[in-house]
């Protein structure tokens, strides 16, 4: 399979890959695109500063490690994509992935690039739980690899425009990839429906993520590892990491030590006062919307009563 290459969602999956046979040459797309904010032209400076100064910030790498792992892979696929013939993506169902894959689907679409073609993994026969590619065994990657999906116009247009959905200020126009579905990106309405769940709730002002980890801590998990272990657990269509959950633990930590001294339940106004929702949810700020789980919709703030 000379000229290919592939575009793995993780080292796990590239660790997996090397004992499928599959040829070809591979890259390992280390960015956290579900995370933080974005541009909708990942290619400008503009872009890799922000993203740059956001990782270095809420993942405590470096600077020069965000551009030797993600950056400059990315500035040296720019300059040799030609040389390939066809490139691979494989993802998964989750936020994480999806949101890294409409991201790479658009850049390609952008750049007029050829063939693409996506592998990605999720509901498979037989199989109650959903699968990620770092629970495949070796000896199926190949057989994922015949079933791969050519991607044509029409999906790299959907693919572009929900990313450009995903990097708007205005975060319901998210809606529209959530009720538009498409058979090439099936997983993609149930991750977008968990990211819009990240905004605060209008009825308690904390997220589904913050929810639960304050229902843990009060039903006597207290230590942060086990929170975590519990959230790895529970979570089905985010496929965050454990440093993003320690991450949402410890931006929890003056509600617990409030839950710890009052031994009561937080009310919205505790909320309200003591989390600081000026971040990045996509293009959008978290301080501008919340989830109203009644309506099963987001609302602006500013038309709230």
């Amino acid at each position: 399979m000379a000229n290919i290459l592939h575009i793995l969602n993780g080292d796990s999956t590239l660790a997996i890959f090397n004992r499928s046979g599959i040829e070809g040459d591979t890259l390992v797309w280390h960015e956290v695109l579900c995370e933080g904010p974005v541009q909708f032209d990942i290619t400008t400076d503009s872009f890799w500063e922000v993203r740059s100064e956001f990782m270095c910030n809420y993942f405590e790498t470096t600077q020069q490690g965000f551009d030797e792992k993600v950056i400059q892979p990315f500035r040296k696929l720019e300059s040799l994509i030609d040389n390939y013939e066809e490139i691979i993506l494989w993802f998964e169902y989750d936020l994480f992935c999806q949101v890294n894959m409409i991201a790479l689907i658009s850049w390609l679409n952008q750049i007029e690039y050829g063939q693409v073609s996506l592998i990605c993994v999720g509901r498979f026969e037989g199989q109650k739980k959903l699968l990620g590619l770092g629970e495949i065994q070796a000896s199926e990657y190949p057989k994922l690899l015949q079933k791969r999906v050519k991607l044509n116009t029409r999906e790299f247009t959907h693919a572009q425009d929900a990313w450009e959905s995903y990097c708007s200020t205005y975060a319901d126009d998210i809606y529209n990839f959530i009720l538009l579905k498409m058979e090439e990106f099936q997983y993609l309405p149930d991750a977008f429906d968990a990211h819009l769940k990240r905004f605060p709730s209008s009825a308690t002002g904390l997220n589904e993520i913050e929810q639960k980890i304050l229902d843990l801590y009060l039903g006597g998990f207290k230590e942060d590892h086990k929170i975590v272990g519990e959230m790895l657990r529970w979570q089905q269509f985010l496929g965050f990491g454990d440093l993003q959950y320690f991450n949402v633990v410890s931006y929890l930590r003056p509600l617990l030590k409030l839950v710890d001294q009052s031994a009561e339940i937080p009310g919205k106004e505790d909320v309200e006062l003591l989390l600081d929702r000026d971040y990045a949810l996509g293009g959008a700020s978290a301080s501008n919307w919340v989830w109203d789980e009644n309506e099963k919709a987001l609302i602006p703030i500013e038309s709230m009563p």
